[in-house]
């Protein structure tokens, strides 16, 4: 099994200016927004997170606390029949 390279907020910064500015070439324009709005966003949670845990030390080990990145609910409503919607949203 492989390990997980550790992530950087810098290098994730990076890739979506990368991705943004087309240096990427062989990907489709919607497939670079896509990937640079999950850059930014993973970038964002990383930053989120380091904030929440200098704020309570040791609060995510020892209570089992959700990281932001896991606690995110579901943007999606539901139908009464319990079923998803197909559109956006």
């Amino acid at each position: 099994m492989t390990t997980p390279s550790p992530v950087s907020v810098e290098g994730l910064l990076l890739t979506a200016h990368r991705l943004l500015d087309g240096e990427l070439a062989d990907a489709t324009t919607a497939g670079r927004y896509r990937g640079a709005c999950l850059a930014l966003r993973t970038a964002l949670e990383l930053c989120a997170d380091r904030v929440l845990e200098a704020a309570t030390p040791g609060l995510s080990r020892t209570t089992g606390a959700p990281s932001c990145s896991s606690c995110a609910p579901s943007r999606r409503r539901r139908r009464p029949d319990g079923r998803r919607p197909s559109g956006p949203g």
